[in-house]
């Protein structure tokens, strides 16, 4: 009784609970329910003991980790004992334990008074660590911008990232003076920037065929004083004409290749009229075969591609303005009303030139004014009479000049 007496005594003081008086007599009661009894009891104070071990490593071992984390220095009586108070996994079998159940110099020891404060020291430092967190990401968010702005290679970028570890105030001072650089060096090129995205701004135009209209929206970041935040707004028109440009990109694509179709339809047709490119369709040189071989491939994309073309336009743009609820421009015109009229005077291009060529060949069969039939049977007959007397004997001649009535 003794023994299991002491045990209850040494679990209890370490446990900071208070000595239970009816375990503390052993003489007068020596009987086997007596002895019963008070080993019944060891075993619950040891299992609430193990419980309480249990509890306080993992405490301890999550602060450790929040204090190395943080780099927080061990200066308190409470964070010396924390980080002295677990024994080293190589001596422990594998598992982390205590040093010791009791509080010591080096050890918190399993109290209910060590498990509150070690409770409470864990709680403070998650606060100082969302606290860092926050501040980091912040710095962190700040720092990527800049160097999405400054174009800084991916090489630079790790080479940081690789310099810093931990949530420590060491790291949040380098995250500071990485932004004051990065905001030094984006001062110093600022004009460049802002000129180069204003560049970028004036080629997203011309591939969307704005209209001086349209271009007038952006009048601000296009001739503004440079600054900070003439850039931000720069960039932000640069996304937002991005984003446009990307959705027009198929419509453009189609309006750049019908325009390519258009300016050969228009040279071919003036090709075709050329004299000596007729003649070198119908020679037999290598010359000759090359331009044939040309002509068919030019004829094949005029007759087939152009009219695909130009009617897949006409169903993207109806559906575009569908459901934009406006016409698309493009320079400065809505785009249907220019392909309409093109085809419009091409086609009329093409009857007029129709109409030509069977006015042409009309006339080339009607007779020059002067000679037309009888006249020249006259002049036929005329010319075998001459040929006829010619021929004639001298004597018939005169005779025929005698005048009957002399």
């Amino acid at each position: 009784l003794k023994t299991v007496r002491d045990e209850l005594h040494g679990l209890w003081e370490a446990l900071g609970a208070p000595v239970e008086p009816e375990y503390e007599n052993v003489d007068e009661d020596l009987s086997t329910p007596r002895v019963t009894e008070f080993e019944a009891r060891l075993n619950a104070v040891r299992l609430e003991a193990t419980e309480r071990r249990e509890a306080v490593v993992e405490l301890v071992t999550s602060v450790q980790g929040l204090m190395q984390s943080l780099k927080v220095a061990s200066v308190s009586t409470l964070d010396m004992q924390i980080m002295g108070a677990l024994a080293p996994a190589s001596e422990a079998g594998g598992s982390r334990s205590l040093v010791s159940d009791l509080r010591t110099e080096s050890c918190v020891g399993i109290s209910s008074e060590a498990l509150e404060q070690v409770t409470i020291r864990q709680a403070e430092l998650k606060v100082l660590e969302k606290q860092r967190r926050d501040e980091l990401t912040v710095l962190g968010e700040a720092i990527s911008k800049l160097y999405d702005r400054l174009d800084v290679s991916e090489e630079e970028q790790a080479a940081f990232a690789a310099s810093v570890h931990g949530l420590g105030e060491d790291t949040i001072s380098a995250g500071q003076r990485e932004l004051t650089r990065l905001q030094g060096v984006l001062v110093a090129q600022l004009s460049d920037m802002v000129a180069e995205r204003r560049e970028t701004i004036t080629q997203l135009w011309d591939e969307m065929g704005t209209s001086d209209e349209g271009r007038a929206e952006f009048r601000d970041v296009m001739e503004g004083e440079v600054s900070e935040d003439l850039l931000t707004a720069a960039e932000e028109a640069v996304a937002k004409l991005q984003a446009q440009a990307a959705a027009l990109r198929p419509i453009l694509r189609h309006i750049d290749r019908r325009a390519e179709l258009t300016a050969l339809r228009t040279s071919h047709a003036e090709q075709m009229k050329d004299p000596e490119y007729q003649a070198l369709l119908t020679g037999r040189s290598r010359q000759a075969r090359l331009a044939l071989k040309e002509l068919e491939a030019t004829e094949k994309g005029i007759k087939k591609e152009l009219p695909k073309i130009t009617e897949a336009l006409r169903r993207r743009l109806k559906a575009w303005e569908s459901q934009a609820g406006k016409p698309f421009m493009y320079q400065g015109r809505r785009y249907l009303d220019r392909l309409e009229d093109e085809e419009a005077q091409w086609e009329s291009a093409r009857q007029q030139e129709k109409r030509d060529k069977v006015a042409k060949k009309k006339a080339a069969r009607q007779p020059i004014q002067g000679s037309g039939p009888g006249l020249s049977h006259s002049l036929l007959g005329d010319e075998k009479r001459k040929r006829s007397r010619s021929r004639r004997p001298a004597g018939q001649a005169d005779r025929e000049n005698v005048d009957p009535s002399a």
